[in-house]
């Protein structure tokens, strides 16, 4: 199946709607999954309900010893592990609308990704994020402003 459009939403349902597509797809989640633990999220929101989007495989990963474009988040590279620390720090301060404007921002601007391709995936993550209760308006106003306000 070919996936003209970006999708987002609950993790589960980004995998099942990435299941089999052309290209190969993955399941982002934003915040990353690693940086709900310690925090006021941890053991209440479950892996399958965490907001992620569609992203391109290619664009999620960088292959072993490769440096650059994957996404920062995602592996076990020094830099992954520091930035997910930065993540965890928000998250454990209960500031989820912060981590996601900080991971969305690093997408945007720290990989050379066609990134407008994944703004509505992102919005229908934060849009599934004020719905499930993880952000207030407020919140949900940041990250949209990050994802389509950017200049």
């Amino acid at each position: 199946m070919t996936d003209p459009h970006p999708f987002g939403g609950p993790h589960t349902t980004v995998q099942a709607h990435n299941k089999g597509r052309v290209p190969k797809r993955e399941s982002n989640h934003v915040p990353p999954k690693s940086v709900y633990e310690g925090s006021p999220y941890s053991g209440t929101v479950s892996e399958g309900k965490m907001p992620a989007h569609s992203i391109l495989y290619t664009d999620h990963r960088v292959d072993k010893g490769a440096a650059g474009d994957g996404a920062t988040g995602t592996g076990s590279s020094h830099i992954a592990r520091q930035y997910r620390l930065e993540l965890k720090a928000l998250m454990s301060a209960g500031n989820f609308a912060e981590a996601m404007v900080y991971d969305i921002r690093d997408l945007q601007n720290t990989h050379e990704i066609d990134f407008s391709y994944y703004n509505d995936g992102l919005g229908q993550a934060a849009q599934y994020a004020l719905e499930y209760g993880l952000i207030n308006e407020n919140g949900y106003n940041l990250v949209i402003n990050q994802i389509f306000g950017r200049g």
